[in-house]
């Protein structure tokens, strides 16, 4: 998909023979292979998930090619990873339940950074001086503060602060600054998301349900009319009940 018209530019089909993991590696080599060998495809920026093979396989063959981390993606792996605090550590778990604030968190860090990978992850971070009730301090010999309003004394007495010798933040911390997490965060500093990609998976599987078996030829021409169905009805609004152009 290109992300300025948020049209399918192209496609591969890959018969399953092999681990999923490299089947989509393999898949996206020989995609991106097509486009700049045989179509002359100028490519600056592709978007995936985390993916380790398809992150090496574009740090070594493709360098010149900025590769981004969906934020959405980013945000579910953060959400399984809290999950695990529910039982052991119900206050901290809190902070992801309340409106939760510490995905939103990640999403307002990657929106903010203004293409800076260290300065997303010095914003993500900082949210652990908020939830210990520090909302502002000096980070190296530079006075840094959060972003929000100052908080009323009603706010304050609300807010389930957690204490920073707690085991709670500890075990907050070890999930907010786990090393993998904050790599992957460099891959989100341009607040790139797949959602118009979702948009064309419900499409396809109108075309291409999961529960009927497709041979390679019929799953090869069904991908090519969602395909059109998605690029012809992408510029449409909705106006009533109705899309148009």
């Amino acid at each position: 998909m290109d992300l300025h018209s948020s049209k399918i530019i192209d496609f591969n089909l890959v018969q399953k023979s092999m681990d999923s993991g490299d089947l989509e590696r393999k898949a996206c080599d020989s995609l991106i292979d097509k486009l700049i060998e045989e179509e002359n495809c100028n490519i600056e920026l592709f978007l995936t998930e985390r993916h380790r093979g398809i992150r090496y396989f574009l740090r070594t063959k493709y360098p010149q090619i900025e590769h981004e981390f969906d934020v959405w993606h980013l945000s579910k792996s953060l959400s399984k990873r809290l999950k695990g605090l529910d039982k052991k550590y119900p206050d901290a778990y809190l902070w992801k339940t309340s409106i939760n604030i510490l995905n939103n968190h990640l999403w307002g860090s990657s929106q903010t950074c203004n293409g800076d990978g260290s300065l997303l992850v010095e914003k993500f971070t900082s949210v652990l001086n908020h939830i210990s009730n520090v909302h502002g301090w000096e980070d190296n010999g530079k006075n840094t503060k959060c972003e929000h309003e100052k908080l009323n004394n009603k706010d304050l007495k609300k807010k389930l602060w957690i204490h920073p010798n707690s085991e709670s933040y500890f075990a907050l911390k070890n999930i907010i600054m786990a090393k993998d997490l904050l790599k992957d965060l460099q891959h989100a500093k341009l607040f790139v998301h797949t959602s118009r990609l979702e948009s064309y998976h419900n499409v396809r599987l109108k075309y291409t349900p999961k529960r009927i078996h497709l041979k390679f030829d019929g799953m090869y021409l069904r991908s090519i009319i969602a395909i059109l169905n998605h690029n012809y009805n992408i510029n449409k609004t909705l106006v009533g009940d109705k899309l148009v152009f």
